[in-house]
């Protein structure tokens, strides 16, 4: 005969095949062999993909979780009080869920999850006027730092580098965008003058 058992970390029967044989007083079975088969669950599992805060906190964080295995019917508690399976909206800072089956059982412990923000996003520039009146040798090095490290950037003169040369006197301004789609610090403006004669 195969034996079962609890397991306790699943809160479920593992697969077992069970035959039982009533016999009685005088030696006679009562009605052959009965045979169960107890089917386990599959396990559960949680995961989570999260968005962290942009620099400027203009794009919030959010947290996008999926659950897999068990009954399938969840239900959940987050830290801050939520009780939607994806939160959103979110400040830097830690987050934790207790996910929860329709039997009471919790799904993996606690799963947690910490946003980050990305450092502010610092622009600057270094100008070179045009060396002579009426010339186009002026030319503006731009850097810009922090934020999600990866940006572009449109000049007042259709330029799309980041940094431009070549340039007459006059005014230059500057959009420099995150990947997120966040504009940083507004428009830089730079000015270009002419060397006397």
């Amino acid at each position: 005969m195969e034996q079962w058992r609890h397991d306790p970390g699943h809160q479920r029967l593992e697969r077992r095949h069970l035959q039982c044989v009533v016999t009685e007083s005088n030696g006679c079975s009562v009605g052959g062999t009965l045979s169960y088969t107890i089917h386990a669950v599959s396990c559960r599992s949680g995961s989570g993909t999260q968005v962290n805060v942009t620099a400027t906190a203009a794009a919030p964080g959010s947290i996008d979780l999926s659950v897999t295995g068990g009954s399938g019917s969840y239900t959940y508690l987050w830290s801050n009080g939520a009780t939607t399976q994806d939160i959103s909206g979110l400040s830097a800072g830690t987050y934790s869920v207790v996910v929860t089956e329709s039997n009471g059982c919790s799904v993996g412990g606690t799963l947690s999850y910490t946003i980050t923000q990305s450092a502010a996003v610092v622009a600057s520039g270094t100008q070179v006027n045009v060396n002579c009146n009426g010339g186009s040798t002026g030319s503006i090095d731009l850097s810009v730092t922090g934020g999600s490290g990866s940006y572009t950037y449109l000049w007042s003169n259709g330029a799309t580098t980041q940094d431009i040369s070549g340039l007459s006197a006059g005014t230059y301004s500057v959009v420099v965008t995150e990947s997120n789609g966040c504009s940083v610090g507004g428009t830089l403006s730079y000015t270009s003058r002419s060397q006397l004669p």
